[in-house]
Formats: C-alpha cells, sequence, structure tokens
C-alpha cells in the first residue's frame, strides 16, 4: 500500500507540474462584496535549487520587497497616489511567504484595483533596491529570525520538513545568522532575476467588478514584460518516511517534537481524505485533545488555565503548496519522548484499524469542509490561494466543491490515509542541552 501510494505522489505531481506549465498565469473572479478587491501576484520558490545562502536570500527578499512597498505608499508616488487613498484602515499590503512562494496581495477597492496591478509590477519587478534598503531589511531580517526561533513550534516543524524531504535544500524559513549577515546587494538582484521571470509569476483579482478587463490586461502586460524562465519549478521528491532529524537548544527545558508524513497533492481524492484524519484528530473535540492519558504521558506539570490556551499537542495546518503534508506537534518531558510519540501514533493506528464511528467521520467530513470555506472567506485570502492554484496548474474549490469532495471520502480512504501516514512517518526533535 505504501509503494502504492508513492506511484500515486509520483504519477499526481508530474501531472500538476505539466498541467502548471500550461495554466493562465492571470485570475481574474468577481466577487459579490463590489466595493472590496484583492489583487495578489505569487512568485514560485524552488526549495530544490537553491544558491548561496538560499534560505536566507528568500527572507532577505521578502523584506527588501515590503520595505519597497511601503515607502511607496508614504511617497505616493505613480500608482501608489492613487492606491493609498484606497487601502483599508489596516492590513492594506499583506506579504506571505511560504516555503514554495512568495505572495503579496493588496487589499484595495473596486476602483483601485487597476492601480494595485500597477503598484505590484513598479515595486516588485521594477524597483531599485539600494544599500541603505539592504541594511535595513537584513537588521529587520535577523530580528524576525530571532522571534521565530523563540517560538519553539515554528523551528521544530522547520526540522520535520527536513526529515520529510532529505536533501532538499531552501526549505528552512531564515537560514543562519551568518548567511543573513554576509548576503550583499549583488546576491539580491540575482535572486530577483532568478525569481521574477515570464513563467514564474501569476496574478489573481478578485472582486474587480467592471474593471476586471483591464486589470487582466494590465496583469497580463506585466507578466509578458519579465525576462523568460531559464530554469522552471521542478516536483518535489517523493519522501518515504522513516527520518528522524534532531537538535539541541540550549534554551529549551523541555523537549519539542512534530511528527508528520507527506500527503498527496491538492485535490485528489487522497489529498482530502488526509484533510479528515487531520479534523479527527485536531481540535478540543479531536482525538489527541480528547485523550487525558495522553497528558499524563507527557510528563508536564502545567496549570490548567495553560492548557485552557495552548494544549501541549497541536495539530498542525496542512499548508496549500506543492508539498503538503500531516503534522502533529507536541511538547514533554525529555525522558517520555518515546511514550509521547506512541501515545499520539496510537491513535494514527486506531484509525487506520478503523476503530471510529460514523458519527466521528460525519463531524471530520464538516469540520474539513467549514475549515476551507473559511480558509477562502476574505478577498485577500482567496486571492492569494488563486494565484498560488495557478502556480499549481489547478483551480480553485469553492465551498460547496470542497463540501462535496469532503463528504466523499470514504471510511475506508480515510482508513487507507490514515495507513498510509504511519508508513511515510518521519520526526523532528529539538531536545534540551544536558
Amino acid at each position: 500500500m505504501a509503494r502504492r501510494l508513492a506511484l500515486l505522489l509520483v504519477l499526481s505531481l508530474l501531472a500538476a507540474t505539466a498541467a502548471a506549465a500550461q495554466a493562465s498565469q492571470v485570475v481574474v473572479e468577481q466577487w459579490p462584496a463590489a466595493d472590496l478587491t484583492a489583487v495578489s501576484l505569487a512568485l514560485g520558490l524552488d526549495p530544490w535549487q537553491a544558491p548561496r545562502g538560499g534560505e536566507s536570500l528568500a527572507a532577505l527578499y521578502a523584506e527588501m520587497l515590503l520595505l519597497e512597498m511601503n515607502a511607496g505608499l508614504r511617497q505616493r508616488e505613480g500608482p501608489a497616489a492613487t492606491l493609498v487613498t484606497r487601502l483599508p484602515a489596516h492590513r492594506g499590503v499583506d506579504l506571505d511567504r511560504r516555503r514554495d512562494y512568495i505572495a503579496i496581495t493588496v487589499n484595495t477597492t473596486r476602483d483601485g484595483a487597476l492601480a494595485a496591478v500597477q503598484f505590484l509590477r513598479r515595486f516588485v519587478f521594477e524597483a531599485k533596491f539600494t544599500p541603505e534598503d539592504l541594511e535595513t531589511a537584513r537588521k529587520v531580517a535577523l530580528q524576525r529570525r530571532d522571534a521565530w526561533l523563540g517560538s519553539v513550534l515554528e523551528p521544530t516543524e522547520q526540522l520535520l520538513v527536513r526529515a520529510l524531504w532529505d536533501g532538499c535544500a531552501g526549505l528552512s524559513a531564515y537560514g543562519t545568522e551568518e548567511s543573513l549577515q554576509s548576503l550583499s546587494l549583488a546576491d539580491l538582484e540575482a535572486f530577483r532575476a532568478a525569481v521574477a521571470t515570464g513563467k514564474n509569476a501569476w496574478f489573481a483579482i478578485v472582486g474587480a467588478g467592471d474593471a476586471a478587463g483591464e486589470c487582466r490586461r494590465a496583469a497580463e502586460e506585466a507578466v509578458a514584460a519579465l525576462p523568460p524562465t531559464t530554469q522552471p519549478l521542478r516536483a518535489p521528491r517523493v519522501a518515504l518516511g522513516g527520518r528522524v532529524v534532531v537538535e539541541d537548544n540550549p534554551a529549551l527545558d523541555r523537549a519539542f517534537v512534530a511528527l508528520g508524513a507527506p500527503l498527496p497533492p491538492f485535490g485528489t481524492r487522497e489529498y482530502w481524505a488526509g484533510w479528515v484524519v487531520r479534523e479527527m484528530l485536531a481540535g478540543p473535540e479531536g482525538r489527541l485533545q480528547s485523550d487525558r492519558m495522553l497528558m499524563v504521558r507527557l510528563g508536564l506539570i502545567l496549570p490548567q488555565s495553560l492548557t485552557w490556551q495552548q494544549w501541549p499537542v497541536t495539530v498542525l495546518p496542512i499548508e496549500f503548496g506543492r508539498c503538503p503534508y500531516l503534522g502533529i506537534y507536541a511538547m514533554c518531558y525529555p525522558p517520555r519522548l518515546e511514550l509521547t510519540r506512541e501515545g499520539i501514533l496510537r491513535h494514527l493506528a486506531l484509525i487506520a484499524s478503523g476503530d471510529f464511528s460514523d458519527d466521528e467521520l460525519t463531524r471530520a467530513h464538516a469540520r474539513a469542509a467549514n475549515l476551507w470555506a473559511r480558509e477562502i472567506a476574505a478577498p485577500r485570502d482567496r486571492a492569494r490561494l488563486l494565484a498560488v492554484a495557478a502556480m499549481l496548474g489547478t483551480d480553485l474549490p469553492g465551498p460547496q466543491d470542497v463540501a462535496t469532495a469532503v463528504a466523499g471520502v470514504t471510511r475506508e480512504e480515510v482508513r487507507e490515509m490514515a495507513y498510509s501516514v504511519l508508513g511515510h512517518l518521519s520526526v523532528g526533535i529539538q531536545l534540551p542541552r544536558s
């Protein structure tokens, strides 16, 4: 069964890669809230093709983009002069940096849509970086890296990702402090030249109303003006599971572990079966929080008020991108690490054996459908996901489409997915330094 899933992953990834080469790079969608518009630009990142300091380059490039865009809004020149009066009071410009893409979204009103496209073209594709901007961006990136390390959860999840996709560079969120400090303006310009290319940029416009045609033409012109792509995005290598990545952290007094396995590509029945398995495990009504013996296995002495705020075991969100995976995160007393792992895997094994009720399956169906509906409820979120879906070479399903797809996931498909997760399992661990 594990071999069959591996074959499915390979075939699906190849199909998705071929589809991506043919997908439209500009997607326009009407939105019923006529006064709201979001314009998103996604730039693909290839974790399997990282130049020197690739991890830090993506982080530094994202900070430079934010710096340039915010400076442009303050100066109020060109499209920014039009746009600045049409941005909402908060979250005017969003930047999401994930492992395989950077998405910049401008939130505006109907009459600001064209200016938003022009703004993105000006400040993402054509901005001139200066040494002063580089030092400012470097300082911010270092501060964000410190905050990221202090979160503990995200660095532990990063170890899981490294375990899942062995040998893939560029999967770290920030890289090392030394690499961030050593990167030059020439390095950053070379990175932009590799990323901002004709086949590696996707626009999505949501809620543009009557200006949709004009916005589409402006976005298509912006993409057409980019230099040709020399190195297209590649499909990720299939992970066979079983790897463990461990790091010592002298700042910790507990052990932190993330367990997980890759999922089939977005949109397949097996992918939605992964969502159903996640919803069986996650949340206050999920199996992990309902298992009080698992709390005993963790060996933690925590006040009840703290456990109400954040349960020590968390089922991670399934990321929308080219490398989806199911991940579970836990903190525990270091000597209880193996007991914790066994306690979590016990629930996956029970699901794989079919030990769940029809009511539990129905609740998981509903929770998965509701979660997707919330993911795409706001124009800014839908625009970003539409742009990323175009990068993946697929359409973005609506709430009813996903509700139907999830409701069609059978008991046997859920069992098979849980069994596959167990068979492809990898682990990332952070331990206190003894």
